[in-house]
C-alpha cells in the first residue's frame, strides 16, 4: 500500500477521523496531550452491532471489491448520517459496531436523543437492504450514565479511541437480550424515560423499545471548526509520528486475512488510564513486531480488547494465520502493568478494506474474522482459542488440539475451537 505524509492533509480531513469530542479540545489549541487523555461526564450510548459482513466480503470475491465496498459504504455512511442528523457522535466506527453518544445538561434529554435515533435506524434499515442488496443486520442498544471518551496511543503515538464507564459496561449484560431489528435500554435508561417509552419489559429492568412519547426533534451534530495550526498534532494522533496515511483509498479484498485478539483482564472499564496506557503502548510494540496492525480497541467490565491484523500479500495465508497464533507466545509473560495473564483469540476468513470519506471518516477491515477473534478472547481463559480455519491455514507451522465445539452469540453455526499446542519442528 503506497502511503503520503500526513501532515499534507488539510486539518478538516484529520479530524473527520475523530469524534467530535476530541475536536473541541483543538478548536482553541494547536496541540493535544502526548500521551494518554480522556473527556468524561454523564450522557448517552447509542451501540449499533452489525452483523452479516461476512457476505459482503464473499460479495466483494464474486463481484469486485469495488461493488461490495459501495455497499458496505453506503450502510454505514447512512446510519452516520442518521446518528449526526440526530446530534449523535461517532466515537467508535469499526467493521461490527458503531458507537455514538450524546451529551446534554439533562440526562434524561441526551437518553431521549439516543433511543429515537435508535428507533429511526431500525425503521430505516429495510429500506438500506433493499437499496443496496446486503442483508445486513442491526441490534440497538441504548445506555446512559457515566462515560468517558478515553485516547490510548500506540508505541508510534497514533492514537485510538475506546469509550469506558457504567453506560459502556452496560451494553455487555443487555446485548444477550437484543434481537437483530431490535432497540433495548438499560434499567437507568427506562427508569430515567418512564412512561415516555412504549415496549416489552424484559429481565433485570431492561425494555425492549416500540416507540417513545414527546420525542424530541432532530438537532444536528455541530462539529468545531480545527484551526490549521493543529494539523501536526492531528496528524500523530490519527497516523503515528511519521504520520504516513494511505495514499490510495481503493478498496481492496484481503482474501487470507488473520485477526488476533489480545484481551487483559485486569484493564477494565474502572483501570487506571496512565497504567492501561503503558500496557497498551507495549502490547501495540509486540503486535507491531510481528507485522500485525490493529484494527480496533474495545473495553469493558471484564478488560480490554486489542485487535490486529495480518495479511496474506506478502507471506501467503497459511504463513499470515501461523503469525497471529505464535504471535500470542509474546504476551507470556504478561506485559509489565497487566496484573493478570492475558486471553488470546484467532480467527481468519476474507476481509474487506474500504474508506469512509465524509463528515465522519474511517478506514475499516469489514469481515467476520476481527469479531470472532475477540469473542474467542473473550471466552478463553488464560489461553489460545482458534477457530477451524486458523487450525487449517496455520497447520503446516502449528500444532492443534480440539477442544469443543460452541456456538458464538448471534450466530446459527456452531464452531470447532481449537488449541495450539506448540510449533511443529521443520
Amino acid at each position: 500500500m503506497t502511503t503520503s505524509t500526513a501532515s499534507e492533509m488539510t486539518a478538516t480531513a484529520l479530524a473527520s477521523l475523530l469524534p467530535a469530542e476530541l475536536c473541541w479540545r483543538l478548536s482553541d489549541s494547536d496541540t493535544l496531550p502526548t500521551g494518554a487523555f480522556a473527556a468524561s461526564g454523564d450522557g448517552a450510548v447509542l451501540h449499533l452491532d452489525v452483523r452479516g459482513w461476512r457476505g459482503v466480503a464473499e460479495l466483494a470475491a464474486e463481484s469486485g471489491a469495488e461493488h461490495a465496498a459501495a455497499v458496505a459504504t453506503a450502510w454505514l455512511a447512512a446510519c452516520c448520517a442518521e446518528i449526526s442528523a440526530h446530534g449523535g457522535d461517532v466515537v467508535e466506527l469499526c467493521g461490527d459496531r458503531i458507537v455514538a453518544i450524546w451529551r446534554e445538561e439533562v440526562l434524561a434529554r441526551a437518553a431521549a436523543r439516543a433511543v429515537t435515533c435508535g428507533l429511526a435506524i431500525v425503521a430505516a434499515a429495510p429500506q438500506w437492504r433493499e437499496s443496496t442488496g446486503a442483508r445486513l443486520l442491526l441490534a440497538t442498544t441504548v445506555a446512559a450514565g457515566d462515560l468517558s471518551v478515553n485516547v490510548l496511543r500506540d508505541h508510534t503515538g497514533k492514537g485510538f479511541t475506546v469509550l469506558a464507564g457504567g453506560a459502556v459496561n452496560a451494553h455487555g449484560q443487555i446485548s444477550a437480550k437484543n434481537r437483530q431489528g431490535d432497540v433495548v435500554v438499560d434499567a437507568p435508561t427506562a427508569q430515567l424515560l418512564g412512561d415516555r417509552l412504549q415496549g416489552d419489559e424484559l429481565t433485570a429492568g431492561c425494555l425492549r423499545v416500540l416507540g417513545i412519547s414527546r420525542a424530541l426533534p432532530p438537532e444536528r451534530l455541530h462539529r468545531p471548526n480545527v484551526r490549521d495550526g493543529a494539523r501536526a498534532s492531528l496528524a500523530t494522533l490519527c497516523y503515528g509520528r511519521e504520520a504516513l496515511a494511505p495514499a490510495d483509498q481503493t478498496p481492496r479484498l484481503v482474501a487470507g486475512a488473520s485477526a488476533v485478539a489480545v484481551r487483559l483482564p485486569a484493564l477494565g472499564a474502572s483501570a487506571d488510564l496512565d497504567r492501561s496506557q503503558r500496557v497498551f503502548a507495549a502490547v501495540s510494540e509486540n503486535l507491531a513486531a510481528v507485522g500485525a496492525e490493529i484494527v480496533d480497541l474495545r473495553v469493558d467490565a471484564g478488560g480490554l480488547t486489542v485487535t490486529a491484523m495480518l495479511a496474506a500479500d506478502a507471506m501467503g495465508a497459511d504463513r499470515a494465520a501461523a503469525h497471529a497464533v505464535l504471535a500470542c507466545g509474546r504476551f507470556v509473560p504478561a506485559p509489565r502493568g497487566a496484573r493478570a495473564a492475558c486471553c488470546f483469540g484467532v480467527a481468519s476468513g476474507p476481509l474487506l478494506e474500504v474508506t469512509l470519506v465524509g463528515e465522519r471518516s474511517a478506514c475499516m477491515r469489514l469481515g467476520e474474522a476481527t469479531r470472532l477473534a475477540s469473542v474467542l478472547a473473550g471466552r478463553a481463559n488464560g489461553e489460545c482459542l482458534c477457530d477451524g480455519a486458523t487450525a487449517q491455514q496455520a497447520g503446516t507451522w502449528v500444532g492443534f488440539e480440539v477442544v469443543g465445539r460452541w456456538r458464538p452469540p448471534d450466530t446459527l453455526v456452531e464452531l470447532e475451537l481449537h488449541r495450539p499446542t506448540g510449533r511443529h519442528p521443520r
